[in-house]
C-alpha cells in the first residue's frame, strides 16, 4: 500500500468509529479530533480532544527479491482532557480508542496491541493565551501489506 493510502484508510476508519453510536443518524464523535496539519478550531474551548497522528517505520519487502512490501507504523492518538480533574477522563478515552485500534484488520492493514503513555501536564497556546490540559498519548502499532 502506498503511504497515501495508509493514512486516508486510518484516519477515515477512525473517523467512522470515534463516535457515540456507530447506528446513529448523523454520527456524533465522542470528542472532536484533531488530525495533522489541518486547523483545528477549539474556540468552543471543549473539556476533552484528540489528535491523531501516524508514524511510519521502516518498511521492507515481504519476501527475497519481491516485490511486495510490508510498512509498519504506529497510529498515535493523543488525549487531552480539562487539567485538575484526575485521570479518570484520560483513561476512559485511552480505553475507547483501544476498542476502535486494538487487534483489528482494516483492508490489508492490520493493527496490534494499544499501549498508553502518560504526558501528564501539557500547555498549548491559543492567541497568545495559556490553557492548561491533562494528556496521555495511545498507541497502536499497524502493519500495511
Amino acid at each position: 500500500m502506498d503511504f497515501e493510502d495508509i493514512r486516508k484508510t486510518l484516519e477515515e476508519y477512525f473517523e467512522d468509529n470515534w463516535v457515540v453510536d456507530v447506528n446513529a443518524d448523523p454520527l456524533v464523535p465522542i470528542t472532536p479530533i484533531a488530525w495533522d496539519n489541518v486547523l483545528f478550531d477549539n474556540s468552543e474551548e471543549v473539556d476533552e480532544w484528540v489528535r491523531f497522528s501516524i508514524v511510519f517505520a521502516t518498511s521492507s519487502n515481504m519476501t527475497l527479491g519481491g516485490n511486495r512490501t510490508k510498512t509498519p507504523g504506529f497510529i498515535s492518538v493523543q488525549v487531552f482532557t480539562k487539567p485538575d480533574t484526575g485521570t479518570g477522563a484520560a483513561a476512559v478515552l485511552a480505553d475507547k480508542i483501544k476498542a476502535v485500534l486494538q487487534n483489528k484488520t482494516i483492508g490489508r492493514i492490520f493493527t496490534y496491541a494499544t499501549s498508553v503513555e502518560v504526558i501528564g501536564d501539557a500547555i498549548r497556546k491559543i492567541n497568545k493565551i495559556e490553557y492548561g490540559e491533562y494528556q496521555l498519548v495511545v498507541k497502536t502499532r499497524f502493519e500495511a501489506t
